[in-house]
């Protein structure tokens, strides 16, 4: 796929501090998105069963917690660390970022009630603003929200009832594999690529194995669920969690590709955990820059 030349306007957290350190919504226009030659509409049962699959994926989710390799490509130069991710649903979110190259820990990001605080702990500076997803694309480089940054880690997508109401789902010819359109609230078009597994208890089961965000006709975002590790390490991963996840942002020249090392969905995390998980305490005398 071709990389749209877009400049960026704002700096990226992620990639300063590792370089220091080393069916029927016609308003959707689903013809400018699929050729009719390759996919035609679903049936009414694949419509239903895709849309409450990924209903239920969603809402099963309510906490999570993981730590794996991250492989970052940004403007051909690669970088390697360890990410550690831990959430709780719908508003907290603590992402810490190691440094393979200097062994300790560069950053961390912490959102809370709608509020966000990261400090960068090479460069010697904290920032704190709303937890929007504008401040949260300048510090991470993908332009997603809280709750779909969150649902991103664990093989899924923020979907709400009235988006999926108003979707689009298509059949691929050759592959048999469902796409779901979806418009958000910003007007952009999430391409949802699933996988048939097959029936259970006489239910359909999915598989989400990507996600094309559109703005228009141009592709802002690709993320790539993986099933294999490049590794033989052993795992400890919850079996509905892909071992492997890929994100390329075009507009950033941007390709993040995050392998868990352990994955745990819907930990028990006690209120005095969470309490410390989800705030930082500032380094004594740490520049605070106001993100707005």
């Amino acid at each position: 796929m071709s990389r749209p030349q877009r400049k960026s306007v704002a700096v990226r957290l992620l990639g300063v501090v590792l370089a220091l350190s080393l069916g029927s919504c016609v308003h959707l226009k689903p013809e400018t998105l699929l050729t009719t030659s390759d996919y035609q509409p679903a049936s009414v049962e694949d419509v239903t069963a895709v849309t409450s699959y990924l209903r239920a994926s969603v809402s099963a989710v309510t906490s999570f917690r993981a730590m794996g390799d991250l492989l970052i490509l940004k403007s051909g130069k690669r970088y390697r660390g360890t990410q550690v991710v831990v959430f709780t649903r719908p508003d907290k979110l603590r992402l810490e970022l190691f440094s393979t190259a200097l062994n300790r820990l560069t950053s961390i990001i912490v959102c809370r009630n709608g509020e966000l605080t990261t400090v960068d702990f090479e460069a010697k500076q904290a920032y704190q603003g709303m937890a929007s997803e504008r401040n949260l694309a300048r510090l991470t480089g993908i332009p997603l929200s809280v709750e779909q940054i969150m649902l991103l880690n664990t093989g899924r997508i923020a979907v709400s009832d009235r988006e999926l109401e108003n979707a689009n789902v298509f059949r691929e010819l050759d592959s048999g594999k469902l796409v779901v359109l979806v418009r958000d609230d910003n007007g952009r078009i999430f391409h949802l690529i699933l996988r048939r597994l097959g029936d259970v208890q006489s239910e359909l089961v999915f598989e989400l194995e990507a996600v094309k965000v559109f703005d228009g006709n141009t592709e802002l975002l690709f993320i790539e669920y993986l099933k294999q590790t490049p590794s033989t390490t052993v795992r400890q991963i919850s079996p509905t969690i892909p071992p492997r996840i890929r994100v390329m942002v075009y507009e950033e020249d941007l390709e993040l590709e995050l392998s868990y090392e352990q994955a745990d969905l819907n930990p028990v995390i006690a209120p005095d955990e969470a309490d410390r998980l989800y705030s930082i305490t500032l380094p004594p005398g740490m520049p605070v820059k106001k993100l707005h």
